[in-house]
């Protein structure tokens, strides 16, 4: 979480949240200063969290959501993931097209309920999908799952 003031100036800003805008903008990073391209996409979008700005490198996306704070300041919600493609090398292991797109959302932290919502399934089948998950990559449980996934990138 990114914290701005009404000048879009930056109040806060996590070692992570530095990290990621450097490796997503690839811009110079200032103590108090957003890169260029964020700046722009933060002056043309209007809608607090409903517009959301996709940086893609590699096998990984970051998403920028903003939220109006108070006085004309903001907050920025950076989340990093997976991409569709970053996860592909999966299917090698086994996992159907399906089980990729379970792994994916629960990587997001989500509930059997929240990834049953997000894909159209049912819970049951959510749960169905994370048993047949976890012995194809050799795992055990669902953190186990996410932690094989994202230790994957580093190969």
């Amino acid at each position: 979480m990114i914290e701005l003031d009404s000048q879009r100036r930056v109040i806060d800003c996590p070692p992570n949240g530095r990290t990621w805008l450097r490796t997503y903008f690839e811009e110079p990073i200032h103590a108090d200063r957003l890169p260029p391209a964020l700046r722009a996409w933060l002056s043309s979008s209007g809608g607090d969290g409903a517009a959301s700005l996709v940086r893609r490198r590699n096998d990984r996306c970051l998403i920028v959501r903003r939220f109006a704070g108070v006085d004309g300041a903001a907050l920025l919600l950076l989340e990093e993931r997976t991409s569709w493609n970053g996860a592909q090398h999966l299917r090698d292991q086994g996992l159907t097209q399906r089980e990729l797109e379970v792994l994916l959302v629960a990587e997001q932290g989500k509930t059997n309920e929240e990834i049953a919502a997000a894909l159209f399934i049912s819970p049951a089948t959510v749960k169905k999908h994370l048993q047949n998950i976890f012995p194809k990559l050799r795992v055990s449980n669902r953190t186990a799952a996410v932690a094989r996934l994202r230790a994957s990138h580093s190969r």
